[in-house]
């Protein structure tokens, strides 16, 4: 597995980033994105690099079916905890890129690395 690099990171992330302007607008536009392909469907989501969660558990409000992943347990830990109190039912792994491959078997509807790909393209 790679160096893990955001676990210091993870207990003050939302405040240095999620929750500043720049974050949010960020994830406005993704989440604008989202909006469409959701379209009223519950999909099967892969989030790929999750961090602390915020972009899971939008997505499980929304109906979705998450399996968040990210490299650093900090950061996995910090996003289950975040789904947690909010009530939302989102299975979490530790797992980096070349880990992915060792998943279980399963059928996605959509990655959101994908998707923030798509937006940002």
């Amino acid at each position: 597995m790679a160096r893990d690099q955001f676990s210091p990171l993870a207990h003050t992330y939302d405040a240095a980033f999620t929750e500043t302007l720049v974050g949010r607008m960020q994830r406005q536009i993704v989440w604008d994105f989202l909006d469409k392909l959701l379209d009223k469907r519950s999909l099967r989501v892969l989030e790929i690099n999750c961090g602390t969660g915020e972009d899971a558990c939008w997505l499980a409000r929304r109906g979705c079916t998450v399996l968040a992943t990210d490299a650093s347990a900090a950061m996995v830990a910090a996003a289950r905890d975040k789904a947690a109190a909010a009530g939302l039912n989102i299975e979490t792994r530790v797992c980096d890129f070349a880990g992915l491959a060792q998943l279980p078997e399963r059928d996605f509807d959509l990655d959101r690395f994908q998707a923030q790909v798509a937006v940002v393209l």
